[in-house]
């Protein structure tokens, strides 16, 4: 079986991080795969596909740029299946027209085309020209079924997985940035519209002064959560650590791992803090909630003060700490990212079968 997977980039999101960590997996598994990228950017992902020899197409094209649809066919027909992540690498090669057969993953619950109607007809031209539509949550799956009203023959659901020895057998680390004696919150994810890193950094306006928060990316609004951060004059212990090839280390580091976000389809980083050993704090919005409760604490969207209490609440009451730690540990095993490579396998057999 050879596979090719196309999409946008390797950058830092969750969609990027799936397909890295599987790719390799697959490749064991006897799957030849090869991945098809519409850009190139700066990625600690490269140089692990590089160590496994798996080839990498980069599109000589811009990102939105027509031409890609030649080159995602040209590219394709030297497989048995194309497997595409993400807009707009979705749109591109549904009208590339390729003889070989194509599956897609929906990574998110919402997106801002479902709020116009007029684009309906172009998503339903658009997912009808892939043979399953995988979606990495179930919550996910509901929502695109109700948008498209395909067959439900069309749709599965294969949840995100990570790889669970990386981050049980990770080691703490120093970190300079922080004071040794700090009470270290962390935080992974890119600073966009979708993630909320304001809330985040306003509840350390409520915390002592021994709390800090370590924000782990990049993005188009960091700079606007920096100004924030010295607006509430917090900034003295909100740290910015960029990109980092050592998040596992880094979650075993901290006393508390955080998701602040407004939504998520299946968030990666939620599982990996799930199985650092230390609590999970997040958003009760979809995505998280489903992953979180009943393991972790959750706040509602926004609020910055049930976010500082349930930091406040972990902190102060070693028993409650351990038991958090405990149910997280529990849930992430149903994650291990080896399952997820095996359902992926079947899906792929059951759409060349037809």
């Amino acid at each position: 079986m050879r596979i090719l997977y196309v999409l946008n980039s390797l950058g830092t999101g969750g969609a990027e991080k799936l397909v890295a960590d599987m790719l390799p997996l697959l490749q064991n598994k006897g799957v030849e795969v090869e991945l098809l990228l519409l850009r190139k950017v700066d990625s600690i992902f490269i140089k692990p596909l590089e160590d496994a020899k798996i080839k990498i197409h980069y599109s000589p094209f811009g990102l939105y740029s027509l031409k890609n649809i030649g080159f995602i066919k040209k590219k394709s027909s030297d497989f048995d299946l194309v497997h595409v992540h993400l807009f707009p690498a979705q749109y591109l090669a549904s009208v590339a027209f390729s003889k070989t057969p194509m599956v897609m993953t929906e990574h998110c619950t919402t997106n801002k085309r479902r709020s116009k109607a007029f684009y309906r007809p172009i998503e339903k031209f658009s997912y009808g020209k892939y043979r399953k539509i995988i979606s990495i949550s179930h919550k996910a799956d509901e929502a695109i079924k109700k948008w498209l009203g395909f067959p439900t023959q069309k749709f599965d659901v294969i949840e995100n997985g990570i790889n669970l020895e990386t981050f049980y057998n990770a080691k703490p680390k120093a970190i300079p940035e922080v004071p040794d004696n700090a009470k270290k919150i962390i935080m992974v994810g890119r600073f966009n519209a979708t993630k909320d890193h304001p809330t985040a950094i306003k509840a350390m306006a409520l915390l002592p002064e021994d709390v800090h928060l370590l924000l782990v990316g990049e993005g188009n609004l960091k700079q606007d959560c920096i100004e924030l951060a010295a607006s509430l004059k917090v900034d003295h212990k909100v740290h910015f650590l960029g990109l980092r090839s050592d998040v596992a280390e880094l979650l075993k580091s901290c006393d508390i791992n955080l998701i602040s976000s407004h939504s998520e389809g299946l968030s990666i980083s939620s599982l990996e803090c799930l199985a650092s050993g230390k609590p999970l704090v997040t958003s009760n919005v979809n995505g998280l909630r489903e992953i979180n409760e009943g393991a972790g604490l959750l706040f509602e969207d926004n609020n910055s003060g049930q976010l500082a209490d349930c930091v406040t609440k972990l902190l102060s009451d070693k028993a409650f700490y351990d038991e958090v730690v405990s149910r997280c540990l529990e849930r992430v095993k149903q994650y291990d990212i080896q399952k997820t490579v095996e359902k992926h396998i079947t899906v792929y057999n059951q759409v060349l079968a037809r």
